[in-house]
């Protein structure tokens, strides 16, 4: 079966733009993107990769480090941080539900590479 064509929104993630940092992935985020089609939540991000802004276009990669896609981020690199670092209070997230469940990636502003 044919894969539809990328609209143009995109096309431009996918080729036109360059990508200010990159979000490694765990294997369930990567399986929940590729396999499901579902938006990126903070919980399967592992490491950050550069400094960027919300609204940055930026690559995912597997645990592996192979591209896995490129999206448009909704939240700051300094915020994934926090994040990360297990600041949560300090990068606005609340409690532990709302914390896994952070979007950082909606599915309709991501491509994922075939």
């Amino acid at each position: 079966p044919r894969t539809p064509p990328l609209s143009a929104k995109h096309r431009w993630i996918a080729f036109a733009t360059r990508s200010s940092g990159a979000l490694r992935l765990d294997a369930g985020a990567v399986s929940a993107l590729t396999d499901r089609g579902a938006s990126l939540l903070a919980a399967g991000i592992t490491g950050v990769d550069g400094e960027f802004d919300a609204g940055a276009v930026v690559e995912l990669r597997g645990p592996s480090g192979g591209l896995v896609g490129r999206g448009i981020t909704e939240v700051d690199s300094a915020w994934l941080a926090r994040w990360l670092s297990g600041e949560r209070s300090a990068a606005g997230a609340g409690t532990s539900s709302i914390e896994k469940k952070h979007l950082v990636v909606h599915r309709n502003e991501l491509v994922i590479e075939r």
